[in-house]
């Protein structure tokens, strides 16, 4: 599958499960008032709010994801993902430029089981050896297992998740661990509202790599990044019509009690549109190279 047929299917997917959930809401005469996400507390592990996040978000991020991984030069991907979702961090290396062909070894982490995992799992090549553990970051670590594939990453990604993690475990997590590549890529992407926590914590986590016999080689980072629409880069595809025009937009209207709402928070009204700008894009690369190495 191409971008534009895995956006498609992907979106395609979320949209299908999304009008399930709201058939089955009116036929039991229920408002859609809970149909929101909250950044602080989002709740993903209601089925629901997964849809709704894949609908509004997923053709932002994996475009994201996709830009961000042209910027690590790597033979090979043994990436370890921290709070990884529904694997669009995955997507986002298969569709950029110089993932295709290559092999990708990836370990996602999270606590919450996602519907499209094994969706996603289905659309990637077979040289991908993908791994999932439901649990917590600070609990796998902890154990053996954890460790071993830790300290076998090469890229380590904090897919909009850095803010939820306990910094005050991580000491010890780099100190048990024994990191093995020559070249360690530390990837986050970021919350607008919380991007100052969010540098601190990658670049404490950084600090502790430097304790490791590892210097940092290469910082990227953009902080303020001007608008762009997606579709003004070169090749790039498309956030499906009929999805976002005739049944995204009109989303809100489908709830039994619309026409006597008077909410104006109501999340539907408010964000009753995909993400298609780069607008709320920051990230920061950190590249780590150990002391002993020529790369």
């Amino acid at each position: 599958m191409n971008e534009q047929e895995i956006i498609d299917a992907v979106i395609g997917k979320a949209k299908e499960k999304l009008q399930v959930f709201i058939d089955e809401c009116n036929s039991q005469k229920k408002p859609l008032c809970d149909l929101r996400i909250d950044w602080k507390n989002p709740h993903y592990e209601k089925k629901e709010l997964q849809h709704l996040y894949m609908l509004r978000y997923f053709y932002a991020y994996l475009l994201e994801f996709w830009w961000l991984f042209n910027f690590i030069k790597l033979d090979r991907f043994n990436i370890f993902s921290i709070g990884c979702g529904a694997f669009v961090d995955l997507l986002g290396l298969f569709t950029s430029n110089k993932s295709y062909g290559k092999n990708a070894t990836y370990c996602g982490i999270d606590p919450v089981d996602w519907e499209y995992r094994d969706f996603i799992r289905s659309i990637l090549p077979h040289n991908y050896e993908i791994n999932f553990q439901q649990q917590r970051f600070e609990d796998y670590v902890e154990m053996p297992d954890g460790k071993n594939v830790l300290g076998r990453a090469n890229v380590i990604v904090f897919p909009k998740s850095i803010e939820y993690l306990d910094t005050s475990v991580w000491k010890k997590i780099v100190e048990e661990t024994d990191f093995k590549e020559n070249v360690i890529y530390l990837v986050m992407n970021a919350m607008d509202f919380d991007y100052k926590k969010d540098v601190y914590k990658i670049d404490y986590f950084a600090k502790l790599l430097e304790t490791k016999e590892y210097n940092i080689s290469d910082i990227k980072e953009k902080t303020v990044f001007v608008p762009q629409w997606f579709c003004q880069f070169p090749d790039s595809p498309q956030y499906p019509s009929d999805v976002s025009d005739s049944w995204f937009f009109k989303l809100p209207s489908q709830c039994i009690s619309y026409a006597q709402c008077a909410n104006e928070e109501c999340y539907l009204k408010k964000y009753n549109s995909p993400i298609y700008s780069t607008g709320s894009f920051q990230y920061k690369i950190i590249k780590l190279v150990k002391n002993d190495s020529q790369c």
